[in-house]
């Protein structure tokens, strides 16, 4: 009897246990189910994550969109463009070195340039011209000259001529007053000396001394007595002697002798090239 109230005791607290066991497992049951779902989720949401970010970094074509738009800023080597700053060498300001006298040429300014051209090189340098006249030569002459009432002689029918300070002439020719073109000039010392002083473009400067200058010109036997001409580079040299003259005239038979005196007594003393105006009946 005791026994049976013993294990009639017993058997409600089991069940009340077993009971209590199977409440606890459903409640328990929950959060494991709860937390399998939200680790199902995390991982989604990380996977998310990482597809994102995968995304991102797919969109490799954002990358070279940018590297791209890098190249493009880069077409700003078109900054390079200041070369055009060189340009500024181009108008540097000519001086009388760049004007060496040529056979058909005052430094830059060719036979063939106009007159409005040619001032424009030459004025910076030289000054404003203090002779400019012009002339007419209206007849023409055998062998392509034409001459004047003056008896004065020129290859062309017009002429502008136009000196400088320091003994520079240029001469303008053309059929007609309106297209002059310069055609000739000739350099001589000026009666007040006054510079810039120009070379030939062998290096021959205004009053050389031959015997200096062997090298970069000649001279040629004959002449009007003391007078005789050489050349340097195609211009035409004006030569005087201190010695022995170009021409001699033999007293006996009056033949004319030419011959070319010492160098060391040789002078430059003016020079030109092209077609000068000149006179019909020159002494020599």
């Amino acid at each position: 009897m005791g026994q049976r109230r013993w294990a009639l005791l017993v058997m409600p607290m089991l069940a009340s246990v077993a009971l209590a066991a199977c409440g606890d497992g459903g409640d328990t049951a929950s959060p494991d189910t709860a937390a399998v779902a939200d680790d199902s989720i995390a991982p989604a949401a990380a996977s998310t994550t990482t597809v994102a970010a995968t995304t991102t970094v797919t969109p490799g074509t954002d990358v070279p969109t940018t590297l791209a738009a890098a190249t493009t800023t880069e077409a700003p080597t078109t900054t390079e463009t200041p070369t055009t700053t060189v340009a500024p060498t181009t108008t540097a300001a000519l001086t009388a070195a760049d004007l060496d006298l040529d056979a058909a040429a005052i430094g830059p300014v060719t036979f063939g340039t106009g007159v409005d051209a040619a001032l424009a090189v030459l004025v910076p340098v030289l000054g404003t011209p203090s002779v400019d006249v012009t002339d007419e030569f209206p007849t023409a002459l055998d062998g392509g000259s034409w001459t004047n009432d003056e008896e004065g002689i020129f290859a062309f029918p017009h002429l502008r001529r136009l000196c400088f300070a320091n003994g520079l002439c240029i001469s303008f020719g053309a059929a007609t007053p309106t297209d002059l073109q310069l055609v000739g000039y000739d350099y001589g010392s000026p009666e007040t000396p006054a510079g810039p002083q120009l070379t030939t473009v062998t290096g021959v400067p205004m009053d050389a001394r031959w015997s200096d200058y062997l090298d970069a010109m000649t001279a040629f036997p004959g002449g009007c007595y003391s007078q005789g001409y050489g050349d340097a580079g195609g211009v035409t040299l004006l030569l005087v002697s201190d010695g022995d003259p170009f021409l001699v005239v033999d007293q006996t038979t009056f033949e004319s002798i030419s011959q070319v005196p010492d160098p060391s007594m040789v002078t430059v003393y003016g020079m030109f090239a092209g077609d000068n105006p000149g006179f019909l009946y020159d002494d020599c």
